[in-house]
């Protein structure tokens, strides 16, 4: 048998039922898979490493707009330790403002 208390293999055993319920599983799988997708996030939260620290110089995508009422766009971008560099250039000098950030998907498998 098990060491595992009475009340976690009965919450298991309602957990596993409810996922196999096709109205409450598909909600929970479909709350999973909303939870998976990537997001944008708040650019204060992307990785920022220090010039030869692990991670430096890993592309992501940044959300980058030129100021209020301008069109906003999407670039691949990293962090070169003191700023935001996207196509060679540094956002700023280009007149872009970067807000936002999120992982590059996977590559797709080629074959």
């Amino acid at each position: 048998m098990t060491d595992a208390p009475q009340w976690a293999l009965e919450r298991t055993r309602e957990l596993a039922a409810m996922w196999n319920d096709p109205g409450q599983g598909g909600a929970i799988a479909r709350a999973l898979a909303e939870a998976a997708k990537p997001k944008w996030l708040q650019i204060e939260t992307a990785p920022m490493p220090e010039v030869g620290a692990p991670g430096y110089g890993a592309r992501v995508l940044l959300a980058v707009d030129c100021g209020d009422g301008t069109v906003k766009g999407v670039r691949v971008g990293w962090w070169d330790g003191s700023g935001w560099e996207i196509d060679a250039s540094y956002a700023k000098d280009l007149g872009y403002r970067v807000t936002h950030w999120m992982p590059l998907p996977a590559a797709p498998e080629v074959g």
